[in-house]
């Protein structure tokens, strides 16, 4: 887990899985004009670089703004207004406690990270070939068909067997569902699960669910990690999967997520980690009935990324205990349910953002504020713009 949340880290930078190809024409990108050396502004006597600026710009540029003289302009005022936080916070000693340290130590950390693998990234680029394989194998694990299923989760199997009984003397699905399943996540809806293919399900449940006809339910209880399952098949479709353009972006950054987590098991396995023990709760050696009691030593944890579907499987995916593993889609656009599962292993969380060096609006406003108000009551507090 700890890999993959490292992974996840490092490419949430927009468009990252996407910069390391490199053009398919072989033309390199345009070369910008070399940035004017010198101070962007000057606060207090201490000059604001230049490379501050062109470095938020890139980053401005990532989250789509234009460069142009309004954008510099507002990042000129931004780092202006950094600097004179940061000054007042020197002088307040903020630079010296043992958490800000800590904080900054970690930054430092963070950004060397992030560089060597962005750069490891462009020099292991993700081919054609590559993208279309995943593509393949998704769409074959998808198989043809979706199902709309529901079912009842019963603890015991003799609960399970008195649901079917039930069902015999006419008795409703979801009513019954709604009243007596154990799955919370699914109970309020009568035990609907929505549309899946097969292989979101666990295989004992997958096995049964696709050999029953629509309108059906299981006369004999299903048994899963999760307890007992009466299930009944609602109906079936044929699966619209999407086209490979129509996810291209996603599938490439999957597989560069992929390799980044093998790259730092690489690393890792060679290298000396000791995790340091609270002697304050760890008992002496010569102490206890016996003589000598051994020092206590933290169990490994099972690695999740060596697991079916990339998290523990002892937990359902969904809330409650929900058969399901993970829905591959989350809902399309206008609202419509995208055929889940259709791209499983394919779709990854979006709208992630790796932010070095840029603080959040509300953030911004408070620092435009705090340093209004110093410039006007510090002694001397002044801010020069240069020339841009």
């Amino acid at each position: 887990m700890k890999i993959r949340m490292l992974a996840v880290a490092v490419l949430a930078a927009p468009a990252l899985a996407l910069a390391q190809a490199e053009p398919k024409d072989g033309a390199k990108p345009a070369a910008k004009p070399a940035a004017k050396a010198g101070a962007v502004a000057t606060v207090n006597g201490v000059a604001v670089p230049r490379s501050r600026m062109e470095f938020m710009m890139q980053q401005q540029a990532a989250r789509g703004a234009a460069d142009n003289d309004q954008t510099r302009a507002m990042v000129r005022d931004e780092l202006v207004n950094r600097e004179v936080v940061a000054q007042e916070a020197q002088r307040a000693g903020m630079a010296k406690t043992p958490e800000v340290l800590a904080q900054l130590d970690l930054a430092r950390q963070e950004i060397l990270v992030s560089a060597y693998i962005r750069d490891w990234v462009r020099k292991h680029p993700i081919t054609d070939d590559d993208v279309q394989k995943e593509y393949d194998r998704a769409k074959a694990q998808t198989g043809d068909k979706e199902y709309k299923a529901r079912h009842i989760l019963l603890e015991t199997e003799d609960q399970a067997k008195g649901m079917i009984a039930e069902l015999k003397k006419g008795g409703k699905f979801d009513e019954l569902a709604t009243k007596n399943s154990k799955d919370n996540g699914t109970k309020d809806r009568g035990g609907d699960l929505d549309w899946n293919v097969p292989s979101v399900f666990d295989p004992q449940f997958a096995d049964v669910m696709v050999k029953l006809e629509k309108g059906k339910y299981t006369e004999t209880p299903v048994r899963t990690r999760f307890g007992f399952h009466v299930i009944q098949l609602d109906d079936v479709r044929q699966v619209k999967f999407p086209a490979l353009a129509e996810v291209r972006p996603r599938i490439q950054q999957q597989l560069v997520q992929g390799k980044v987590e093998g790259l730092v098991r690489e690393l890792r396995a060679p290298a000396r980690a000791r995790r340091r023990r609270r002697r304050d709760h760890l008992p002496r050696r010569g102490s206890g009935a016996a003589g000598g009691v051994r020092s206590h030593r933290p169990q490994p944890r099972p690695d999740p990324d060596g697991q079916r579907g990339g998290h523990h499987r002892g937990k359902a995916a969904v809330q409650g205990r929900d058969p399901r593993r993970r829905s591959a889609f989350r809902r399309g656009q206008g609202g419509r349910q995208a055929p889940a599962g259709a791209a499983r292993g394919i779709a990854l969380r979006r709208g992630a953002r790796l932010a070095v060096g840029v603080v959040s609006g509300g953030l911004q406003r408070h620092l435009r504020r705090a340093a209004r108000h110093l410039r006007q009551v510090l002694p001397g507090g002044s801010s020069e713009l240069a020339a841009a």
